[in-house]
C-alpha cells in the first residue's frame, strides 16, 4: 500500500526533530539515507510503504538522549538494545499523533523498530528490508559521513563486514552493498 505524501511529510518532520537530540552529525543524514535506500528496495523488491517507510523514518529515534558519554563504537553497540525498546515506544506515540495508521500497522511498525538491530531477529520480508536499508545508509559515504575517529570507524567496519554483510538477502540490497562497501572500507585511506 502507498503512504500519502502528507503522512510521509509529517513522519519526516517528527523524525528529524527527534533526531536533533541524537548522535550529532550522524542521525539526521543517516535517517534520510535510510529512507532513500528503503524507497529503492521497495521499488525493486516490493513492500508495503505504509509499514516500511514509517519504520525506517522512526527506526533510530530511540537514540535521543541515550549516549551521554564520548561517542565510540562500543558506546554505540551498548546503546543498541535500549534504543530499539525506547524507539518502539516513542514510535507508537508518533504514529498515534500522526494518525491514519491501523492498530495492526502500528504494531508491525513498532515491532520492526524493536528488532532492527537485533541480528538474530531479522526474519521475514519487512524485517529484512528495514535491516538492509539501515545498513546501506550506515556505509554510504557519499550520503553519510562517519562521526567516528579512525580507530572507532575501523572497529565499526570490521564488525559490519563480519556480522551484517552476510545477512543481506535481497538482490537489490546485495547489489547496492557492492557499490557502497568499497568506498566505506577505504574511507580513511
Amino acid at each position: 500500500m502507498r503512504l500519502s505524501r502528507e503522512t510521509e511529510a509529517k513522519l519526516k518532520e517528527k523524525s528529524l526533530k527527534l533526531m536533533e537530540k541524537s548522535r550529532p552529525g550522524w542521525n539526521i543524514p543517516h535517517v534520510l539515507a535510510s529512507v532513500h535506500y528503503m524507497k529503492e528496495l521497495i521499488k525493486r523488491e516490493g513492500g508495503d510503504e505504509r509499514i516500511l517507510l514509517p519504520a525506517i523514518y522512526l527506526h533510530d529515534i530511540g537514540y535521543a538522549g541515550i549516549i551521554e558519554s564520548e561517542y565510540t563504537f562500543e558506546a554505540g553497540e551498548d546503546a543498541k538494545p535500549d534504543h530499539m525498546v525506547k524507539g518502539a515506544l516513542m514510535a507508537r506515540a508518533v504514529l498515534e499523533k500522526t494518525g491514519g495508521f491501523s492498530e495492526d500497522e502500528t504494531y508491525e511498525i513498532c515491532r520492526l523498530i524493536s528488532i532492527h538491530d537485533n541480528l538474530d531477529e531479522i526474519k521475514g520480508r519487512n524485517a529484512q528490508l528495514v535491516f538492509e536499508a539501515d545498513c546501506l545508509a550506515q556505509v554510504d559515504r557519499d550520503m553519510v559521513k562517519p562521526n567516528f575517529d579512525k580507530e572507532n570507524y575501523m572497529k565499526f567496519i570490521v564488525n559490519f563486514r563480519k556480522r551484517r554483510v552476510p545477512l543481506f538477502r535481497t538482490k537489490t540490497g546485495i547489489y547496492l552493498l557492492g557499490k557502497v562497501m568499497p568506498k566505506a572500507e577505504k574511507y580513511f585511506d
